[in-house]
């Protein structure tokens, strides 16, 4: 009996912890490589499993959005995911991975989100660099968080 409680117990707190959290962050700005920012409309949610360890884009409920992008000349359907890296100053840096589909190929890539420490705003950031042998400028984008779409095309957002 101990031995089925603990068991019950442990699947328990394994359950809590791959359990997700989704929020939307709503687009606010894009900033060029000089900092300047430029107000922008849209967002997406982000789902976080294993306590904040991991993220990716999803829909409302946490389902996965798979994307298609260009590899080798074809479309093949991946699986962007997010790991986190490290905290510095505050700041949660995750890393961005493709996961393609036929589990072939995968690759980290030199784009990041920046989280503050309550995970109330994001940076989703490019350094420039070259990528794939191409040379790519620097982009980023500021998100904030916010209750859902329906505040997408409010007017009174700052840009901060």
């Amino acid at each position: 009996m101990k031995k089925f409680i603990f068991v019950f117990i442990l699947l328990g707190m394994t359950i809590f912890y791959n359990y997700g959290q989704t929020y939307y962050y709503q687009k606010v700005a894009k900033i060029d490589e000089n900092g300047v920012k430029t107000k922008e409309n849209g967002g997406m949610y982000i789902t976080f499993i294993n306590n904040k360890d991991m993220c990716y884009e999803s829909d409302k409920d946490g389902y996965r959005i798979k994307k298609s992008y260009g590899y080798m000349g074809s479309m093949m359907p991946s699986q962007t995911n997010w790991y986190y890296i490290k905290t510095k100053e505050g700041t949660h840096v995750y890393q961005h991975k493709d996961i393609y589909s036929d589990s072939s190929y995968s690759r980290w890539l030199d784009i990041f989100y920046y989280f503050n420490s309550d995970f109330n705003k994001l940076i989703h950031c490019h350094p420039e660099g070259e990528y794939a042998g191409i040379k790519m400028p620097y982009w980023a984008y500021e998100y904030k968080r916010s209750n859902g779409p329906q505040d997408e095309y409010d007017d009174n957002i700052p840009v901060f």
